[in-house]
């Protein structure tokens, strides 16, 4: 099933950013910094190396917007980035953005990569404390099920929500809520959390 654009509109957002429209870019970046910033805190292991790679990927997003033919595919697209890039940092050792340092200041593009205070990625720098709670509470779990976990405890996303930001099925959202529910068990690490369980692993399913 393809994606719906996430909000309405949206494809018509994509289509001027992608004909280099600056304000339809950061119209972009600004309903999605919530997405990547915890989906790159899902992947690295400090707060430092997530804003960096939460640059690198509007960066890239930027040089790279004009191959994406599907705008229903934006928020899956941006997903998969943010992921593969985190991975290849991981494998790299790397915790800073050589690509952001490589580019001029002054070249055009840098002047649309966001920092870290855009709201979504500000708010959830902001619950600093409860976000260190709840990293011990799942650090144990492998990325993709935290990256659950990010969306639905920290950017309030239903299932159906992160299914479709995801670009995967509501049933594959449900096997890893599963997961992380299991996982969980008899758990009280975090311990913020109810006994048994994972913060956030059972996401609503409206």
């Amino acid at each position: 099933m393809t994606p719906q654009p996430e909000c309405p509109g949206e494809e018509a957002l994509i289509r001027e950013a992608q004909r280099g429209d600056a304000g339809a870019f950061e119209q972009l970046v600004r309903r999605h910094a919530g997405l990547v910033f915890s989906i790159a805190r899902s992947w690295m292991p400090d707060h430092g190396g997530a804003e960096d790679l939460f640059q690198e990927v509007f960066l890239r997003v930027h040089l790279n917007l004009h191959q994406l033919r599907d705008p229903a595919r934006f928020a899956p697209w941006l997903a998969r980035l943010t992921r593969n890039l985190a991975a290849e940092w991981l494998r790299r050792g790397l915790r800073r953005s050589q690509l952001v340092a490589m580019v001029p200041m002054d070249d055009e593009a840098v002047s649309q990569v966001p920092d870290t205070q855009m709201k979504g990625a500000r708010e959830i720098m902001e619950r600093e404390e409860q976000i260190a709670a709840l990293q011990r509470a799942i650090g144990h779990l492998p990325p993709d099920l935290r990256e659950l976990v990010w969306l639905h405890s920290v950017e309030g996303m239903s299932q159906v929500e992160i299914s479709t930001r995801l670009g995967v099925t509501q049933a594959t959202v449900s096997r890893r809520r599963r997961k992380c529910h299991g996982n969980g068990q008899g758990s009280d690490r975090g311990g913020g959390h109810r006994r048994g369980g994972i913060p956030g692993a059972q996401p609503d399913e409206r």
